[in-house]
C-alpha cells in the first residue's frame, strides 16, 4: 500500500535502508508510538496521514494525502505501528 500512495518518496520504511529522505523511517514512527494506546494511536496517526502535519518531525511539513480514504489510512496506520521490533523474551 505504500507504495500505491507513493508513501516511500519521502519515507523509508526501515532506517537501514539507505540515505534519509524527507520524513521519518516507518521503523521509527511506529517506536515513537509503540505501547500508545492501541485504538486511540492508529486514529492520530491515519488522521495525520489524510490532514497532514507539521513540527511532530522537523521543520518540514507533511501534506495533507486526502486521496487517502479514511479506511486506507487506518490500514496504513495500522501496518506502521505492526513495524515495531518486539524484543524476544529471554528466560533467565
Amino acid at each position: 500500500m505504500v507504495e500505491t500512495f507513493k508513501c516511500v518518496a519521502c519515507h523509508r520504511v526501515d532506517d537501514k535502508q539507505g540515505r534519509k529522505r524527507l520524513g521519518p523511517d516507518f521503523n521509527v514512527i511506529a517506536e515513537r508510538y509503540a505501547g500508545e494506546g492501541g485504538d486511540a494511536v492508529v486514529d492520530y496517526l491515519a488522521t495525520r496521514i489524510r490532514q497532514g502535519a507539521r513540527g511532530s518531525w522537523g521543520a518540514v511539513p507533511m501534506p495533507a494525502q486526502s486521496h487517502v480514504s479514511d479506511a486506507e489510512a487506518q490500514a496504513l496506520a495500522e501496518w506502521i505501528l505492526s513495524l515495531v521490533a518486539v524484543e524476544p523474551l529471554v528466560e533467565k
